[in-house]
């Protein structure tokens, strides 16, 4: 069975952005992404500013290097996870199926691998903790009504600067 995580429409590829959206304001973000559109090509929906694309300099120490290597990392898993998941359970009001997770495993795999050179259990660490909290993030019914009202709003929108997800999104600090 071919498993495919692609956008099938115009309200998935919604649902998608806006549950990457919430993972930017969950994972306190919001200084690294300018904004979104929806009719931005589906790898280029989230604008990030530059300090997202962290380049090192030889003045910092490794280990500094490391972490902030290891937490943008961490956040792209977020941002994946939380596409998926929501599209998932407030779209569709499904789980995602084992192969969608196998999947997704795979390509953060890949990412975790090359980007910071984790081992296998690591990567699995960074990917179930995830997983499980993104789940339970989208599984909320207050949650899922938020995404909702901001995936209607982004509809009508088309595109969004960061001030606007935050104000539209701001009831996610009252959960």
């Amino acid at each position: 069975m071919e498993v495919n995580i692609k956008y099938i429409n115009d309200d998935d590829k919604c649902l998608g952005i806006t549950g990457m959206a919430i993972a930017i304001v969950v994972w306190d973000a919001e200084s690294l992404v300018s904004g979104i559109s929806l009719d931005a090509p589906s790898d280029s929906s989230i604008e990030f500013m530059q300090e997202y694309y962290f380049q090192c300099s030889p003045s910092v120490s490794a280990k500094v290097a490391w972490d902030k290597v290891l937490e943008r990392f961490r956040l792209s898993v977020g941002l994946l996870v939380s596409n998926v998941l929501c599209r998932r359970l407030v779209g569709s009001h499904s789980q995602s199926t084992r192969e969608e997770v196998a999947l997704l495993r795979e390509m953060i795999g890949e990412e975790g691998r090359y980007l910071c050179s984790l081992e296998e259990d690591e990567i699995d660490a960074v990917f179930n903790k995830t997983y499980t909290y993104v789940n339970r993030i989208f599984s909320h019914s207050g949650v899922q009504e938020v995404a909702r009202r901001f995936a209607g709003k982004l509809t009508s929108l088309r595109s969004m600067t960061i001030g606007d997800i935050s104000e539209e999104l701001a009831a996610l600090r009252m959960l």
